[in-house]
């Protein structure tokens, strides 16, 4: 029995575990990007690659316009970290008690945001009354933190603000003049942390302002 094929191009669903899987040709060989319980967010890994490989040239499941405001940084990442950004991603999403990633059901009965760090440690970011708005504040500290590279819940387009400040954090920093998004152009040696949108965990309302405000937290 072969595997379900998928309305989006680079996407097939797997027959056993129900879940949608990505894969792009490169380097002459089919490379696996993740499994997504979502078949749009598994699109729009292969649209990410796609992007990253082929430029402007690149046929992708989603219109061009949506990934405008990460294109650039699309460009300074080497094409085998992105492959592996998108593998762990996938794997981080369906982690967690809550169906949000970074979000967690405190013993008062409110939810808790938390940011992920190294060494198993995690940064509080407060508790809120309903499951997404914890979801939203993670996604926003975590877009700030890591940009491009961030794993949220929701488009990576509902963060332009947040977006917009990482951009501005990161110009400030000594680089070098970043190459251009066009085919055939070379590998970055070192990736940066800048704004996909990416494919998300889910395709929710776009958030508003600076996001729902956290309760203090329990004792």
């Amino acid at each position: 029995r072969k595997a379900r094929t998928s309305k989006y191009r680079g996407v097939t669903q797997h027959r056993r575990t129900g879940k949608w899987e990505a894969h792009a040709w490169l380097h002459g060989k089919q490379v696996y990007l993740g499994g997504y319980t979502d078949e749009d967010r598994a699109g729009r890994a292969y649209d990410l690659v796609a992007l990253r490989h082929k430029g402007s040239r690149a046929e992708t499941n989603f219109p061009l316009s949506d990934y405008y405001n990460v294109i650039g940084a699309l460009a300074e990442m080497a094409i085998d970290d992105l492959v592996a950004f998108l593998r762990r991603r996938s794997k981080g999403a369906a982690r967690g008690k809550s169906k949000w990633h970074g979000v967690t059901k405190h013993k008062c009965g409110k939810w808790e945001a938390r940011l992920g760090g190294r060494k198993g440690r995690y940064q509080y970011l407060g508790l809120y009354k309903t499951e997404e708005d914890a979801a939203r504040a993670h996604d926003q500290a975590a877009v700030l933190t890591s940009g491009i590279e961030a794993l949220v819940n929701f488009p990576l387009e509902d963060y332009r603000a947040e977006l917009l400040e990482h951009m501005q954090r990161k110009e400030q920093e000594p680089t070098g003049a970043a190459p251009g998004l066009e085919e055939g152009a070379g590998e970055a040696t070192t990736p940066v942390t800048d704004p996909q949108l990416s494919p998300s965990v889910n395709h929710g309302a776009s958030s508003s302002g600076a996001g729902p405000a956290a309760s203090d937290p329990e004792p």
